[in-house]
């Protein structure tokens, strides 16, 4: 086996691996915001509403079906979740309740951070966190799919924790 080749591999996936997940693309974009932003958007199936990385968001997001590709501070004064996908890249605060249905996917990335002031419940929708997730309340696992591993921070599990794929951390305080 030649090892030099494989050093070199690993070298190239540990230097370039932080600036691949930041540069995932979410192309192509339907709707792009830049800048200081309170804008109201409707992201319907098919659609992408794009926040590039010097983006501060505050308007009213609606998602019917469409996605969200977050990399900026994305701190939406209203989010209605009807259906669709976010995408967190960098950083996300949201100040209400917030609950994940069926047809809901959040991905909070490797190196991102999320947090919920209000409570979080996944209810038959799916939640993948790899960056940090922070609820200053109970988070509630009903049903769909809650994978974690990178770190959460919460109030308390309730619901059907035996369903969670943790190989993160989960603190409970």
């Amino acid at each position: 086996m030649n090892y030099s080749k494989l050093i070199l591999a690993l070298f190239l996936q540990l230097f370039f691996s932080p600036f691949i997940s930041k540069s995932q693309t979410c192309l192509p974009c339907t709707y792009t915001v830049t800048g200081v932003s309170n804008t109201s958007f409707t992201v319907n199936t098919g659609q992408t509403l794009c926040l590039d990385s010097l983006t501060k968001f505050s308007g009213t997001v609606t998602l019917n079906g469409g996605t969200v590709c977050n990399k900026g501070f994305f701190n939406p004064s209203a989010l209605i979740f009807n259906s669709g996908t976010i995408y967190n890249y960098h950083n996300i605060l949201l100040n209400n309740v917030f609950t994940l249905n069926t047809n809901c996917s959040l991905f909070n990335i490797k190196r991102s951070s999320l947090k919920i002031t209000g409570t979080f419940a996944i209810a038959g929708g799916n939640f993948d966190n790899k960056g940090i997730s922070s609820v200053l309340n109970p988070l509630s696992f009903n049903s769909g799919t809650f994978n974690n591993s990178g770190i959460i921070n919460c109030k308390g599990l309730t619901g059907n924790t035996s369903g969670i794929v943790n190989t993160g951390i989960i603190n409970k305080n």
